[in-house]
């Protein structure tokens, strides 16, 4: 398997509504299952609405796979959170590689025990095969907690082979949820689409505007918006300190986009301060 790739996907709430977004993942193509269900992967915090990009949430997401199992004592469904037990890394098949396989048992809670088998997985996916050590509907019960967030969710049946394929896309909307909580795509509000397989670029920025709308944002221009949002931040921590507007510095050639250059903006900056330092000592 190709070293994982990391991802980034920002937002910029500049919706007017303090807004709590959350990330999920589309679902993987699994065989022998009628039914998969698609989990929250990363929830977070609500956010507020500005327009000067300070207001951000960036979602980092790294494609080392994961293969996670758990148990619910309810029949998996909209807002059903599984209790995961247990959880191991997985490569996809190539055509010099087959993919990891997995034995997935429920003798001592719900987990893949070890030692793990010969790779037999397909090219693109893995391989989890059940035993026959529960009875449908429910396996074990049990309630333990792993570390890893599924980001789906499959019900298995005794004796039976799955194999999973993960595709490189992802959503995100907001609302209050948990992380790992099972989602009814059908009652989200507007949602945005990340396809990372057909992307240019790894990383993306999207403003969410007053419209509900998310807009995408030139590379070019997020590099801007991130120069103005160090700039406010910066001079929010300095307290009341008045940024002169970019070009009436010295060094106009030192802009991008109409902004100063991060490291020439720091330097103006700490003048500034040193010079209320200095002018609260008496000093001119």
């Amino acid at each position: 398997m190709a070293n994982p790739t990391t991802y980034e996907i920002t937002i910029l709430n500049e919706s007017g509504s303090s807004h709590a977004y959350f990330l999920f993942a589309e679902t993987p193509q699994v065989s022998n299952s009628p039914s998969v269900f698609q989990n929250i992967w990363m929830a977070a915090p609500p956010i507020v609405s500005r327009s000067d990009g300070s207001s951000q949430m960036k979602f980092t997401i790294n494609t080392q796979y994961y293969a996670v199992c758990g148990t619910s004592v309810q029949p998996l469904g909209s807002n059903v959170a599984i209790a995961t037990s247990d959880y191991e890394s997985v490569q996809l098949g190539a055509e010099d590689q087959p993919g990891t396989t997995l034995n997935f048992t429920t003798i001592g809670g719900a987990n893949f025990p070890e030692p793990l088998p010969t790779p037999t997985g397909p090219d693109g996916g893995f391989t989890i095969q059940a035993d026959r050590s529960w009875s449908e509907p429910d396996p074990s019960g049990q309630d333990m907690h792993g570390n890893v967030v599924p980001v789906a969710s499959v019900p298995v049946s005794p004796g039976i082979t799955y194999n999973m394929f993960p595709v490189v896309k992802f959503y995100v909307s907001y609302g209050s949820f948990v992380e790992g909580q099972i989602l009814d795509v059908e009652e989200l509000g507007p949602t945005l689409e990340v396809n990372f397989t057909q992307a240019e670029y790894n990383t993306v920025t999207y403003i969410h505007n007053n419209l509900d709308e998310y807009q995408q944002v030139a590379p070019s221009e997020a590099r801007g918006i991130k120069l103005k949002s160090l700039a406010a931040k910066k001079a929010a921590f300095l307290g009341e300190v008045e940024v002169p507007a970019a070009g009436k510095m010295r060094g106009q050639n030192h802009t991008v986009n109409g902004l100063m250059k991060e490291d020439r903006l720091a330097k103006d900056l700490q003048r500034t301060l040193a010079k209320m330092v200095r002018s609260a000592n008496g000093v001119a």
